[in-house]
């Protein structure tokens, strides 16, 4: 939870390097008018607007996929101008893993970074009361929860946890030009490499018929493409051509048209995926897509020890592969 002198101190070095141009505007989160425990990604452009900028247990979005791909929040620089960003822990791994891949201009960025405290699942509060929330507050411990009926509730705010932030295991930004102090970081409650190792013991009809079972769901919304900070090939994806050959490339509610959207996704993604979490959170029809993408993070620090997203100038084993790799020499 972000103390009131930290966000005070965000603030003015954020209107300070506004004022004096250093940067054209900050990336960051807002609250969300008539919408208690939500918060929205906001360009500040000027110091008056730096004032609605926050950042809290509500703060969930991936900001970092705002700097590129389908929607490109920057703007024209001036020479020798910047454009500043705040980023939590996952957003600061897309952000290296992006720019890595040269996909995002680090140099063009001002990037300030939070120790973040765990972001709530707002929807998972509300399911549990049974009234709307007419207001919500979080002190580091508790979710005081004030509903429109009248009634109060005080929730204990561990048990309302992101799912993605119980096994998170950067919990404080990586690699940026200002880490902002005094805050209380979480720590993650549970070991996700053991998590996942008592994951895959179970047998392998058992997890493939649940996740089938899961996937059928789909709509092909493609909510968790447009979310996920990895993928940026904006007009040019596969899904996106209105014919195709391949029938099972049509955009079509068949199983086979799912499994094979998704499995493309998650093949383009399997060693650059940071496992943040956002295909789960943007899709609509709850699926957990995290226990695919997971599956993939696991997989690749077990199979090449690397973790995508914790270097700016590491690049991907796939990328790096070898004539004699590929032909078993």
């Amino acid at each position: 939870m972000m103390t009131e002198k930290t966000l005070a101190y965000f603030r003015k070095i954020v209107k300070e390097a506004i004022k004096s141009g250093k940067i054209a505007g900050f990336l960051g989160w807002r609250e969300v008018a008539d919408m208690p425990g939500k918060t929205r990604a906001f360009v500040a452009t000027t110091p008056e607007e730096v004032d609605l900028l926050v950042f809290n247990s509500f703060s969930r979005e991936n900001l970092s996929r705002l700097l590129g791909g389908k929607t490109f929040y920057i703007p024209e620089l001036k020479k020798g101008q910047k454009f500043g960003v705040m980023v939590k822990g996952c957003d600061s791994r897309n952000l290296l893993a992006n720019v890595a891949e040269n996909k995002v201009d680090r140099d063009n960025l001002w990037v300030i970074g939070v120790k973040c405290p765990g972001t709530i699942d707002i929807d998972l509060v509300r399911s549990g009361l049974d009234s709307d929330i007419k207001n919500i507050t979080d002190d580091g411990t508790t979710l005081h929860v004030e509903m429109l009926d009248g009634k109060k509730a005080d929730l204990v705010k561990s048990d309302y946890y992101d799912p993605r932030c119980l096994r998170c295991p950067y919990t404080s930004a990586l690699e940026v030009d200002e880490l902002l102090p005094d805050d209380m970081p979480k720590k993650p409650t549970k070991n996700w490499e053991k998590w996942m190792e008592s994951y895959l013991q179970k047998p392998f009809e058992e997890r493939r018929a649940y996740i089938i079972s899961q996937l059928s769901r789909c709509t092909m919304c493609f909510a968790c493409r447009d979310a996920c900070p990895g993928c940026y090939c904006n007009t040019n994806c596969i899904m996106d051509y209105p014919k195709l050959p391949e029938p099972y490339l049509q955009k079509g509610t068949s199983l086979a048209s799912i499994l094979t959207y998704h499995f493309i996704h998650y093949f383009h993604l399997s060693d650059r995926c940071t496992n943040c979490g956002e295909c789960a959170r943007a899709c609509p029809e709850s699926i957990p897509l995290n226990l695919i993408t997971e599956q993939l993070g696991y997989m690749t620090k077990t199979t090449w020890d690397f973790e995508p997203g914790t270097s700016d100038k590491a690049k991907t084993p796939l990328a790096l592969y070898k004539v004699e790799e590929v032909l078993g020499r």
